[in-house]
């Protein structure tokens, strides 16, 4: 590939990074503050808007990264501070659209693969806050999965993706259910499940259990960061488990790469 052919794949990838980044922020912020519940991408707001004034913003505002700091991180009407989720989420987009042409030269399965990143960071950027996870996020994720699951460059075949997925899913759900009959409140999520469901469409079985030990010894060390920074220990603190069924799941993928 020519040098010219080279720049402009990295062009394309900063466009699709900035553009769908502003997209994303939008979608998380919607689901922080004003829909907290269960987002509709069919309700997404076109125009963007202050979150204080409720004043539509203007093209030259809505430039992803760079009107936040030209703005200097305020409303140019209210003077209001401007949640820096957005240029967050935006530069957070671009390096994942970078990895993404870097791990698959077809467009097809590299624009999929930056879909999937940006799913997975909507994910765990929710759960963090809420402790919960959208049927709509999820649908989104199985979608976006089982597109990579058929094209060429798939890690894995379709069926052992499809054992993966399962094997995922009754894993967690064995073990919710199970925790919940025995101490009788719940010690996972009904959707965390649904989340190695769509993660295990692209692993293989032995590797889905690789990805959920590690997310368990991660989530036990944050859990143990947690009660030795707080003065006494909670047994039943909730603690987001998305972040570290992905963070497992990545783990796992970055360990083979090696």
């Amino acid at each position: 590939m020519d040098l010219f052919h080279e720049y402009l794949r990295w062009l394309l990838a900063l466009l699709i990074g900035c553009s769908f980044g502003s997209f994303f922020a939008n979608l998380i912020q919607l689901q922080l503050i004003e829909r907290p519940i269960e987002p509709s991408i069919i309700g997404y707001r076109l125009r963007s808007r202050c979150d204080h004034c409720r004043r539509t913003l203007n093209w030259f505002e809505n430039v992803p990264i760079l009107a936040w700091f030209i703005l200097r991180g305020h409303c140019r009407s209210c003077r209001q501070p401007i949640n820096p989720l957005y240029p967050v989420v935006e530069i957070l987009s671009v390096c994942v659209a970078m990895i993404s042409i870097n791990i698959h030269a077809q467009p097809v399965e590299a624009f999929l693969i930056y879909l999937l990143g940006m799913v997975l960071l909507h994910i765990c950027w929710i759960d963090s806050r809420h402790l919960m996870i959208s049927d709509t996020a999820l649908t989104w994720l199985l979608v976006v999965t089982c597109a990579l699951l058929l094209t060429e460059g798939s890690p894995v075949s379709v069926s052992t993706g499809l054992q993966g997925a399962l094997t995922g899913f009754l894993l967690l759900e064995v073990c919710r259910v199970a925790f919940l009959s025995v101490r009788g409140y719940s010690g996972l999520g009904a959707a965390d499940p649904k989340l190695m469901l769509c993660l295990g469409l692209l692993m293989h079985p032995e590797h889905v259990l690789h990805a959920i030990s590690l997310a368990g010894i991660l989530a036990l060390v944050y859990w143990l960061f947690e009660a030795c920074r707080a003065d006494s220990v909670e047994l039943r603190r909730a603690i987001p488990f998305a972040p570290f069924l992905v963070a497992g799941a990545l783990g796992v993928h970055g360990i083979r790469l090696l």
